[in-house]
């Protein structure tokens, strides 16, 4: 049962942004996933240890602009697969990113299961975060999709935040409110800060664009076609919707739960 567990979770890490935050340090052509703020690793690098933690290397992918995959090959040289490498011909948002992943990963298991997470992110306490992420697995299995929310330390409007009702079931998003809207939210004890991370079945992604996101369909079963074809490829990404997945899918779900992060979490 553990080794079926192991070969059908699979990660996506999501690191084609710019960092514009943290400008003059981050930059276009070096953009802040390549730094190394926290340790002698780039963030990146940090990311990757992570999720190798969770899943074998042959599970892990990341999504970036071809602009950044030579910049990859350097920074986890000897630890990513290259193929696992995902080179998107242009900046499309989250929605498209976690199609193509989803498309690439559903020809290798029909059966998979994705945590998907920015590159980004500073995140301590790796016990408690491997144990909040197999528990995800585990509750996807239902076709939930599932998301971590942080327990705000303050009423910050630099994140989004989700709303739950009593069974931790997603009831609403706000997007970065003002401070004095944010303390309201964080004083109803139901709030918590958006992380970006989910974990879902690709079957039940799917059926999730097609109740909301419908235009992107014909377009994944076209890359599904098309996967080994660069040039098709770059055409179904001009014609794409440039979309978050909390905008295209997360904030119309009906399926949505929230798993309350136990580990540490920034975004950086």
């Amino acid at each position: 049962m553990v080794k079926k567990t192991i070969n059908s979770h699979y990660i996506v890490i999501l690191c084609g942004g710019t960092g514009p935050r943290l400008w003059p340090l981050s930059r276009v052509d070096r953009p802040k996933q390549f730094l190394k703020i926290f340790s002698e690793n780039s963030i990146i690098k940090e990311t990757f240890l992570r999720a190798k933690r969770i899943v074998p290397t042959q599970n892990i992918y990341l999504v970036t602009n071809i602009k950044y995959e030579q910049q990859i090959k350097e920074n986890l040289k000897g630890l990513v697969l290259p193929q696992n490498i995902l080179a998107e011909p242009q900046k499309k948002n989250t929605a498209m990113a976690l199609l193509y992943a989803s498309a690439v990963i559903s020809q290798k298991d029909e059966n998979a299961t994705i945590t998907s997470f920015p590159s980004d992110h500073f995140i301590s306490q790796l016990i408690k975060f491997d144990h909040d992420i197999k528990k995800s697995f585990t509750l996807a299995q239902s076709k939930a999709i599932i998301t971590f929310g942080i327990k705000p330390n303050s009423p910050s409007p630099s994140f989004g935040y989700i709303m739950v009702n009593s069974k931790n079931q997603v009831t609403n998003f706000i997007e970065k409110p003002s401070s004095l809207d944010a303390q309201k939210l964080i004083n109803k004890n139901n709030c918590f800060w958006n992380s970006g991370i989910y974990t879902f079945r690709v079957d039940a992604l799917l059926d999730e664009f097609k109740l909301y996101a419908k235009d992107y369909l014909p377009l994944y079963n076209k890359l599904l076609d098309n996967l080994d074809h660069p040039r098709v490829i770059q055409k179904i990404y001009s014609l794409s919707p440039s979309l978050p997945i909390d905008i295209a899918v997360s904030e119309k779900s009906k399926k949505l739960l929230l798993i309350p992060a136990s580990f540490n979490w920034n975004d950086i």
